[in-house]
Formats: structure tokens, sequence, C-alpha cells
């Protein structure tokens, strides 16, 4: 958990399972970020299950944790460590987008692989 008492800064690319869902977010004023697996929500899951999770649901494959430790970080950091007034930076393609979180992380069903956030 994130226990600055100045808002903090994080790179958000908005961009799960390769889709670009930039536009969609700056409609629907919403960080999206891909990794919707259930249990990394529970907020008493520690960072190796969490790794595991992301592992076994997206590099089954893999030959070891690198990939699924590369997305794991990305998305506890999202999930975990981004607090309400922290910022957003959020690059597409030439530019780059500010945005400051105004809500907790949510999980939508409608969105395939996608948890949210309001900015």
């Amino acid at each position: 958990m994130n226990t600055a008492t100045t808002p903090q800064a994080y790179i958000v690319r908005i961009k799960p399972g390769g889709d670009d869902l930039v536009p969609e977010a700056l409609a629907d004023n919403q960080l999206i970020l891909g990794w919707a697996e259930r249990g990394l929500m529970n907020p008493g899951l520690g960072w190796l299950a969490f790794r595991e999770i992301i592992a076994r649901a997206f590099y089954p494959n893999a030959r070891n944790y690198k990939p699924a430790g590369a997305a794991a970080g990305a998305t506890w950091r999202f999930l975990r460590e981004c607090q309400i007034d922290d910022y957003a930076v959020v690059p597409h393609n030439s530019v780059f987008y500010v945005a400051r979180i105004t809500g907790e992380a949510t999980l939508h069903e409608s969105v395939p692989d996608a948890h949210y956030c309001p900015e």
C-alpha cells in the first residue's frame, strides 16, 4: 500500500491483450488494465500467490516466472498501490494523458480481462 502523504504518479498502459482501449477509457473516464482474474482483488493475497494467479492464467507455458512477474508487478501497483488522488500517466501513440485517480479499482465483467479505476 502506498503510504506517501503526497500524490504519486504511475504509468498505466491501457492495452489489455494488445487491444488499444485508450479511446474507450477516455470516453468512459476510466483507467483500464488487463489481468482481470477474480482472485487478484483479494486484499489478503500475498505477492507470490498474486504472481502465481497471473502465471497460471496467462503464461501457463512459460519456462520461468519472468513474463508473469513483469505483468504481476504492473498489476500489483495498479490494484494495491494506486490511491485516490494519485495520478496516472497514460502513453498513447505520440501523446500521453494525465489522469487523477478518483476511486478504487473494480472488476468489470462486461470487458474481459480488465480492471477499471475511475479517473
